[in-house]
This record gives C-alpha cells, structure tokens and sequence, in this order.
C-alpha cells in the first residue's frame, strides 16, 4: 500500500502529561513506516519530556517562542518535507492518544475516497465514549456536533464526508496540503482545521472522518498556564470563524 514513510508532524505546547502519552500511544500502535517529528512551541517547559525521546530517532525542532500551529507549519514543513515522497502527512496536536494500527485504518479509508483531502479517526472525550454513543447522545465531538449531523454522509461503510471535521489529527493529501499553501500562519488558537476544511470544501476535495480510527482527546491534562494563555488569546479565535458555514451546497460534491 504504501512504499515510503509518512511523515508524522506533531505540535506541542506545555502539557508534559499528555506530551508524553500522546508520544508513547505513537511509538506502540504505528505499524507502517513513519517518520515523527515534533514542533515545539512550549518554550522549554517540556524540555526533559522531550530529551526522553531522543533515543527514539524522532526529529525534535523548538520555536523560541509559541507562534502556534499554522506558523509552525509555514516555518518548518519545507524542510521535514525534503525529499519525502509519500502522498500523505500527518498533522497531529500532542493531546491525542492513537489506538493500534491507527495510521493504516486511516491510509485503507483515504484511498478508498475520490478526490482526496483529508481524514481524521471518531474524537473520545475517554475510551467509553464511542461512536455509537455519540450517536446515542446527539453529540459527535469535535466534528459539529449535533448540528454538523446534517453535514456528515456516509460514502463507504465507515467512511463519512463532513466538512465539520475536528484537526486534533488529520490524514493530509500532501498534493491538497501544498495546493493551498498549508495552514494559515496567522492564527496561534483558532480553527486551523476550519480553514483546511473550507480549502477543501472550495476545490471539491473530500474531508470528514472514519469510523474505523477512534482516538481519545486527552482533557485531563497537567498544563502550566495554558488556560490563561487561551483566555489571553481569545481574540485570534475570530480571525477564522466561519470557515465551516461558507457553504449550504457541500452534498452536491461528487465523492460517491
């Protein structure tokens, strides 16, 4: 299926806890040829979480200061990406905890798509919440809510396009990536993801989610004044609102 390594380009901010089992869930349940890399924005307050993994072969890159992930991006993609030549990345925050055979689940559904954009795994507030409780509940995390239900269509067994798609972890088509110019460079906290999405939605790419992939988003974490510097940068949240409702003709792309 695949005969080069994708390349796994992690983001982190202060959270030592979940840094380190986001990091560790990669290492045991990634069983297809990968390369990580990590982008820190944390300053140095994960710096002995970081240097653990040294010996692991991963490639470690520091920002002096948090420019967030789409300025992360910008800065670094170029230079991880010399030379790659696999068809897909991965975007990945270090809150994420992957299950086994996560990446190949991910890359089977995207190659089973037309159009190709991006894919990410079901979202869990904890490991009991599955799918089908969220359908139970009206609540599917991260991906719109009850209100992005009626986004979502299922185009193979699993497999859904919905342009409300949570970028906690994305399958990237590095063709689409590159087209659009990566993420925006100037949003530290906000939607990312919402403007991937609406990127796709522009050129009649498919992006959504399987049902095949869940990953726990880790929320009982031990970050040092991450809240308040959320709080503190909240105004940026608006410099991408809306990327996700530009458009009410999104069922009519022809992805089945």
């Amino acid at each position: 299926m695949l005969y080069e390594p994708i390349e796994i380009i992690a983001i982190s901010y202060h959270r030592p806890q979940d840094f380190t089992l986001c990091i560790d869930s990669i290492i045991q349940n990634t069983h297809v040829p990968y390369n990580l890399t990590i982008i820190d924005n944390s300053c140095g307050s994960i710096n002995k979480e970081l240097n653990n993994y040294q010996a692991h072969n991963i490639k470690i890159i520091r920002n002096n200061e948090n420019i967030g992930k789409g300025a992360s991006f910008k800065k670094w993609y170029h230079l991880i990406m010399k030379n790659k030549r696999s068809p897909y990345i991965v975007s990945l925050d270090c809150d994420i905890l992957v299950p086994p055979k996560w990446l190949y689940k991910l890359i089977s559904a995207a190659n089973k798509t037309k159009q190709f954009g991006a894919i990410a795994p079901v979202l869990q507030k904890n490991h009991k919440d599955t799918f089908q409780e969220q359908l139970k509940n009206k609540n599917l995390t991260m991906h719109g809510g009850y209100d992005g239900f009626k986004y979502k269509k299922q185009i193979q067994q699993g497999i859904y396009y919905n342009i409300k798609t949570a970028g906690s972890l994305f399958l990237i088509s590095k063709k689409f990536f590159e087209s659009i110019n990566g993420y925006p460079g100037d949003c530290i906290f906000g939607h990312d993801d919402g403007y991937i999405c609406s990127q796709a939605l522009k050129l009649k790419k498919f992006i959504g989610f399987t049902t095949d992939v869940s990953c726990v988003h880790l929320n009982n974490n031990c970050t040092i004044g991450y809240n308040k510097w959320k709080v503190k940068n909240l105004n940026n949240f608006e410099i991408h609102k809306g990327f996700w409702d530009q458009s009410e003709n999104h069922d009519s792309i022809g992805l089945l």
